[in-house]
């Protein structure tokens, strides 16, 4: 797909989704070119 931004969501809304956003957005960063949108509930993003 090539993706150049990406935007978790449905993570963390019950238990056996549990997930930690911030180690995945961490883990994008050091081994891709991916950049990683983290949003929080109401938010928007400018593209």
């Amino acid at each position: 797909m090539k993706a150049k931004k990406v935007i978790p969501f449905h993570y963390n809304t019950f238990p056996p989704i549990e997930q930690d956003v911030e180690a995945f957005a961490q883990k994008l960063q050091d081994e891709t070119d991916i950049e990683c949108a983290i949003l929080n509930p109401g938010d928007s993003l400018d593209v």
